[in-house]
Parts: C-alpha cells; sequence; structure tokens
C-alpha cells in the first residue's frame, strides 16, 4: 500500500500537502478508530472567540477575544518613507526600512501589527493548525494560564514549565505536515508574553553596522523565504535510555519530532548587509533575559560558516504553516536551523552576536553535548569538561547535526491485532486482494545536516535478514535548489500476519545518503541525547483464550517504553524491573504519594520570574517555590531514588546553607 503526495505548491501550504485522513487502520481495534474520528472531526471547532494566534496579550484583553472595531478597520496607509540612519549604516527606500529599534509603532514599514483572519474548521490552513478553543484547566495555576493548548499533548514535565509530545497515533495520522498545536513542546521556563510592535532584534559584535530592529523592520529587511523542515528535541527517545542508567533530562518518547513549512528571513542576507568583520568565527542567539529563573536567557551558538552558507537555509522566522507563530513556538520569532538538533532552536528570538569564539552560556556548556558512554557527571567535573579555561573540553561533544533515525508509530504501544475470521479472509481474495490478513506498519525516519535519508529497512529476526519498507512521503519531492533534504520521511510495510505471529520482534533502521545508519543497541550518555539506536517493538502472540482476544488469536504489540512520565508497561521497563534495578516502574502506594503531593503543588503560590523562587525539577516533575521550603520534605515528594538525588546534581547547583530541614535550594535539578 502506497499513498501519492502532491507537492509542495511554492506559494506555501495547500490542502494537498497533507495525508488525507486514513479513517480506518487495519492494526487499530475500534475503539481507537471511534476515538481517531471523534476527535478528528469535533475537537477545536468554536467559531466563536478568536484564536489568540499571536500570543500578544493575556485572557480578557480585547486581542485574545472578538475582534475590536479598531481590528476590524484596514490598515492606513504608510507614511511617506524618510531616510534613516542607524549607527553609521545608512538606509534607503530602495533597500527597505532598517531600524533604530526605538518605542512605538513603525511609521515608515510597509507591515504593520500582524492581524490574520480567525481559522475556521472549514479553512484549508485549519488542518495544519487545528488551534486549541480553550485554557487547560492545568495550565491556570501557572504563569503559562493565558496560553490556548491542545489537550491532547502528553506532558513530560508536571504542567510547568510545558514539556510534551503528542500521541503517537495521532501523529501518525496527521500526516506529513503536523498540525501546530500537536507540534512538540520544549520550554525551559513560562513562556514570555511579548508584544510584536514592542518587541526588538539586536543585532551586534563583530559587524560594522550593527541595530536594533522591530518586527516590522525585520520582515522588510530582505525578502523572507520558506522552507519545509522536521525538528526533533534532541533528548528525542531518552526514556529509553533511562532504563540502561539514570540520565538527566526529561522523559521525551518517540514523538518529540514534527514537520512544518517556515517563514521568515533568510540570515545570510541578513549579515551581508551587516558586513561581518575579520575574526568572526561564531553566531550566538539568545532568548529574552527572565525566561528562566535567575533573570537567564537560554542562549545558543552556530559556525559563522554556517549562517553564512545559502545552502544551509537558517532563517528568521516568524510564520509556522503559513501563519504567525504561537507563544509556545517562539512568537514573534525564532531561529529555524534545519537539519540541526532541536537545542539549537532558538524562540522568542532576541540577541544575536557575532563574536569570535563560542557561547559561554550555561545550556551550551552544560547541556546539548552527547558524552561518550564512559563520562559520567562526576568525571566530567573532575577532568574539567565544564570549565571554561580549558575550552578544548568545554566544548568537546557538543551537538549540531542530527543524527539518522527512525521509530515505528503504529501499530501502537499494547495495540493488539486480531486472526480475522476465515469469512473475512476468502472475501478479502474475492475483492481482489492478496491472498492472507495484512498487517501495515507504520513510522518516520530523518537525518541531519539536509541529507537524504535513502532507505528504511524492519526485521522480525532479530537482525539477522531486513526487508525494505516503502517512504512513501518526503522522498523524492522535497529538496531544496541546493539539494537539501530538510523533511522526516514517513515509511510504511505491510506485513502478512502470520509473519508476525511468528515474529518475536519488529525492529526498524534508516540508512542516510552518507552511509549513516542506527546502532543496534543504545548508546547511553548522561545527557541522555541523540538516543538513535534501532526501535525494537516486541511481538506477543495471544491465544483464542486470552483476555482481550474475542475468541480468536492475535499479536499483542510492545514498544520499549511508554509514553509520558513513569508508567508501567514498555518491555525495556519490565525487563529492568525484572532485574531489580527498581525505580522507574513505581509502587502503587508511590503513585498515590505522588499525587497527593502534586495536589499540594498546586496550592502553592503563582509567582512571576521576578519574583524571588526556585525551581525544583525531578523525574520530569518541576515545580516553582517562594520562600523556605523543607528539602527532605520536597525530595520525599519527589524523588525515591537517593543515588539518583547524590549523582545527578548539576555543577551549577548552589547548595547555600543547606542544613537538611531548613535548607533553601537556589535551583536543583536532578
Amino acid at each position: 500500500m502506497s499513498l501519492a503526495w502532491p507537492r509542495k505548491t511554492p506559494g506555501g501550504l495547500t490542502s494537498a500537502s497533507r495525508a488525507p485522513k486514513p479513517l480506518w487502520h487495519p492494526c487499530l481495534p475500534p475503539t481507537v478508530h471511534a476515538h481517531i474520528r471523534r476527535h478528528a472531526l469535533v475537537r477545536f471547532k468554536s467559531k466563536d472567540e478568536q484564536p489568540d494566534t499571536l500570543g500578544t496579550s493575556p485572557p480578557n484583553s480585547s486581542s485574545s477575544g472578538k475582534m475590536t472595531k479598531d481590528a476590524e478597520k484596514p490598515d492606513k496607509p504608510a507614511q511617506q518613507q524618510q531616510h534613516k540612519q542607524d549607527k553609521g549604516i545608512q538606509v534607503t527606500p530602495a533597500d527597505g526600512p532598517v531600524g533604530g529599534g526605538g518605542d512605538g509603532d513603525d511609521q515608515s514599514v510597509k507591515v504593520q501589527q500582524p492581524k490574520e483572519p480567525v481559522l475556521h474548521d472549514d479553512d484549508p490552513l485549519w488542518a495544519f493548525h487545528e488551534p486549541a478553543d480553550h485554557i487547560d484547566p492545568r495550565d491556570k495555576s501557572t504563569p503559562d494560564s493565558w496560553i490556548k493548548r491542545n489537550p491532547h499533548l502528553i506532558r513530560l514535565t508536571g504542567n510547568h514549565p510545558l514539556n510534551a509530545n503528542p500521541p503517537a497515533e495521532l501523529l501518525a495520522e496527521r500526516g506529513f505536515i503536523t498540525p501546530v498545536s500537536l507540534h512538540y513542546v520544549r520550554n525551559h521556563g513560562a513562556v514570555p508574553k511579548i508584544e510584536w510592535s514592542k518587541h526588538r532584534v539586536t543585532i551586534d559584535g563583530l559587524v560594522d553596522h550593527p541595530m536594533t530592529l522591530s518586527m516590522n523592520e525585520l520582515m522588510n529587511l530582505v525578502e523572507p523565504e520558506a522552507i519545509t523542515a522536521y525538528l526533533a528535541c534532541t533528548g528525542t527517545r531518552r526514556k529509553e535510555l533511562r532504563q540502561v542508567k539514570a540520565v538527566q533530562g526529561s522523559d521525551m518518547g518517540r514523538t518529540t519530532v514534527a514537520n512544518s513549512h517556515w517563514t521568515g528571513i533568510p540570515l545570510h542576507k541578513v549579515l551581508e548587509k551587516l558586513q561581518v568583520q575579520a575574526g568572526a568565527h561564531w553566531v550566538w542567539f539568545s532568548g529574552p533575559d527572565g525566561e528562566l529563573p535567575g533573570g537567564r536567557a537560554y542562549e545558543t551558538c552556530l559556525e559563522l560558516e554556517r549562517c553564512l552558507n545559502p545552502a544551509d537555509d537558517v532563517l528568521l522566522a516568524f510564520k509556522q504553516n503559513d501563519r504567525f507563530l504561537t507563544p509556545d513556538h517562539g512568537f514573534p520569532v525564532r531561529l529555524i536551523t534545519p537539519g540541526l538538533a532541536g537545542g539549537r532552536q532558538i524562540k522568542w528570538l532576541t540577541h544575536i552576536h557575532i563574536c569570535d569564539k563560542p557561547s559561554t552560556n550555561h545550556y551550551q556548556i552544560h547541556d546539548n553535548r552527547r558524552f561518550p558512554e564512559s563520562i559520567d557527571r562526576d568525571m566530567a567535573e573532575k577532568e574539567g569538561y565544564y570549565d571554561l579555561d580549558q575550552p578544548e573540553k568545554a566544548y568537546a561533544f557538543d551537538i549540531m547535526e542530527d543524527c539518522v533515525n527512525s521509530a515505528v508509530l503504529l501499530p501502537n504501544h499494547d495495540e493488539v491485532v486480531l486472526q480475522q475470521q476465515q469469512q473475512q479472509q476468502q472475501e478479502g481474495q474475492e475483492d481482489g486482494q492478496d491472498g492472507g490478513q495484512k498487517v501495515l506498519i507504520q513510522g518516520y525516519a530523518y537525518t541531519g545536516g539536509g541529507r537524504e535519508v535513502t532507505h528504511v529497512e524492519i526485521s522480525l529476526d532479530e537482525a539477522k535478514s531486513w526487508k525494505l519498507a516503502n517512504l512513501t512521503h518526503g522522498a523524492g519531492g522535497h529538496v531544496t535548489e541546493q539539494g537539501k533534504h530538510w523533511c522526516w520521511y514517513l515509511w510504511q510495510v505491510e506485513l502478512r500476519y502470520d509473519e508476525l505471529s511468528s515474529a518475536p520482534e519488529i525492529r526498524c533502521r534508516a540508512c542516510d545518503s552518507a552511509s549513516n545508519t542506527q546502532p543496534e543497541r543504545p548508546m547511553w550518555n548522561m545527557t541522555g541525547m541523540m538516543n538513535n539506536c534501532q526501535y525494537v517493538v516486541k511481538l506477543h502472540q495471544l491465544s483464542a483464550s486470552d483476555d482481550g482476544s474475542d475468541g480468536r488469536s492475535g499479536v499483542r504489540f510492545e514498544h520499549p517504553v511508554t509514553e509520558g512520565v513513569g508508567g508501567h508497561g514498555g518491555w525495556m521497563m519490565t525487563e529492568k524491573e525484572a532485574a531489580g534495578e527498581g525505580g522507574v516502574v513505581e509502587s502503587e502506594a508511590e503513585i498515590a504519594e505522588e499525587e497527593s503531593a502534586g495536589k499540594e503543588w498546586e496550592k502553592l503560590k503563582e509567582v512571576s520570574l521576578k519574583e524571588v523562587g526556585w525551581w525544583v525539577v525531578c523525574h520530569g516533575v518541576v515545580s516553582h517555590v517562594v520562600g523556605i521550603v523543607p528539602v527532605v520534605k520536597i525530595l520525599r515528594r519527589l524523588c525515591h531514588q537517593q543515588y539518583y538525588i547524590r549523582n545527578h546534581v548539576p555543577s551549577h547547583f548552589d547548595y547555600g546553607n543547606c542544613k537538611g530541614d531548613s535548607a533553601c535550594l537556589a535551583e536543583f535539578t536532578c
């Protein structure tokens, strides 16, 4: 079975760019089909309220409800352009407006405050966004209580900050272009409330013409361009590595990957206008101050050569799937660096700094690195891998380009495929179908650096032999003029039921145009980054007498881990529990205790980033605490593994005057 996919038109997305919705999947039980149909047809259909697409106002403001009279009026004609001078650069009307970054609305630019029509479910673009129409109750006691979010997202770090991925069945069902509301979210703190008219992007450092640009000025600086590209979190499939050995970070699964159409300003053209000076080698990118606890900003860097290369398509993006960015995905402007790890894709972009050395930001040194398996945190600290005075070590093992990866999406974890009755098989043969019951296996693949995924293979005999899967989307029709492959690939393969019923497992692996492929076993690293081992689903044969078999034999699919935080099931989690290592699969008493503790955390006072407080992140549960809170109580509530606490406190942890129950911590991450 293969699907023919229309190519993307130069003007952007069309309704033909996404998959026709498969309302029936041969591997899904009727209850799952009903769930998909129901949510595909009725969710987010409110037409009475304008979605807060831009995220520039808190709840109950005019911009988050119906359009006001002023909003309905057409933009006033732009005033006659005047020559501007910004720190030595003369800008003429022919060059386009370049800003001085002053206060107030820009009067000399073509584009004013962005206004978009409300998306209705009969709009061709609706399928690419599926905009949420209400505030999730889980967000109402957090600083993100003004943001509308898709309730189907699986939350990985408690209620705040939001780190979430979509369910596998929805990611697969939506096809080649991922709806914005189902795109995975990776936030390090509260989402900043940013107004389009007030936001500024400063570009400085080793350039002849530093400048500060408003959003309108940035959009008119050079001609925008568009690309279709996937993004994958650097911690994708981290939860599998946690079953091997403890790692830092949240329980990212296999669905922290998405494919979108991005529109933005090509960075290489911006840097050409500013004229980069000799001696520059790196470009730093920062989000807003105060994004993180303690007033810090998230920052990363790229090689200048990459930023100046037109073939690398580095964008200052302001649209996703042909509409302005949403708050969770970086409104009003973000960095898109296709083919690179998700940790390089800065959201809420505020500052671009051209420098002769890489960034010294905490996340550059302590995160976004894939250490060898032989280096744990104690060794890294002892050997100076966080020491900026030893740059050859401080910047070793940093992550730039994505590695090749693939995974099975459907059939999902714990799904059962029942053997058809003999009469059904005979009817299929009479309809001209190939003899025997068929089961459809679906998944995705991607690789970094603009390389091509040449093929995906599956094995049913523990990697002794392999057969090719069909690359249904991404292959052939989505190559840039420079020959880059920025999109993900969707693949599928039809297997006979009797093949599955006699197989112990199904595993997949992808190979790219540089002959990179996936290793057979997990490659553990202490940050849990870039897990790309072959994805293995165990197959369990059910007899007609087993529960859930409906009197027929069947095959149950068991993925390596369950989606979300903790949980039971998943063959890697089961094997770890059987080995007596514990800690991942919790007891009923522990689960009840955590639920009780979670209710207490919800009662804590809501605070902004400007207030004094500290964050606790443990096993994916994140809390923002104000005042002196007994440390031992916190650890009892959030962590049951003392080994995990002792060995995974980051080097930037401030113990202060830590004296047992009365200690107050500046920041604690385990």
